[in-house]
């Protein structure tokens, strides 16, 4: 338990709504404000309307507002205090909207990004899959910086670096090819450990589910059980119905 320990816990979700709200964070930033459009009614008569047009580009410009907030802020949260920090960070990038391009540029979605005069990417179906990989690129240089940055400050900080789910380009979510699991879960997972010796606990094909189970052992003293590496699927119809589809992404 962190708050045991005397950390703070410091906490950033551009994501969600509400965020703001969670009862154990020290420290709550770059988090998304409430208006009127929570209400559901509201909402939908907007998003039917000739206003929800500016709905949309409002909730674009926050959205922006609050991921570049998480950017910048980030890499300072260990000077709100003087006691140790546990940061915990959701930030939407990659992920849908398109909202950058690799440099940061500010990008409307559902438009050609960077390529709007060049007619050979026009109605291709590679509009998306270039504006994935453009927000990619903006996202890695982010990362990057805010780690390099989060070292300098303090050599001996642990990193944790996560992705939520994999691409999902043209899956058949009730019938997944082994091209489609392996896309979807693989998800990206980076771990940093100050101390060499301590390096050799970051097995190449540890799964996610074991990534803080295996931070907390080595650091802070917890005997968590290391889990069997299991991969499952399943679909929206069925989200219960679990499929194992380990063999498709391990050693396949």
């Amino acid at each position: 338990n962190f708050k045991e320990m005397g950390f703070n816990i410091v906490t950033f979700n551009t994501f969600a709504l509400h965020a703001d709200d969670i009862p154990l964070s020290d420290f709550t930033l770059c988090h998304k404000t409430i208006f009127i459009l929570d209400n559901r009614l509201v909402d939908a008569l907007a998003r039917t309307s000739i206003f929800g047009y500016f709905v949309e580009r409002w909730a674009e410009g926050e959205t922006r507002q609050v991921t570049l907030c998480a950017f910048d802020e980030f890499p300072k949260s260990m000077e709100l205090t003087d006691e140790p920090v546990f940061v915990w960070g959701h930030v939407m990038v990659p992920h849908p909207p398109w909202l950058f391009g690799p440099n940061g540029e500010h990008i409307t979605p559902g438009k050609p990004l960077l390529i709007t005069d060049n007619p050979e990417f026009r109605d291709s179906g590679w509009e998306p899959k270039i504006q994935y990989v453009q927000q990619v690129q903006f996202a890695n240089k982010k990362t990057i910086q805010i780690v390099d940055e989060i070292l300098e400050k303090d050599s001996n900080s642990i990193i944790v670096i996560q992705g939520d789910h994999g691409t999902a380009w043209d899956v058949n979510w009730n019938e997944p090819s082994q091209e489609d699991v392996y896309q979807r879960l693989r998800n990206f997972d980076a771990v940093y450990f100050p101390d060499n010796e301590k390096r050799s606990q970051l097995l190449d094909d540890r799964t996610l589910v074991n990534t803080f189970r295996t931070v907390f052992n080595t650091y802070f003293g917890s005997e968590y059980e290391i889990l069997e590496d299991k991969m499952y699927w399943s679909a929206n119809q069925k989200p219960y119905l679990f499929k194992d589809v380990t063999h498709y992404v391990i050693d396949p």
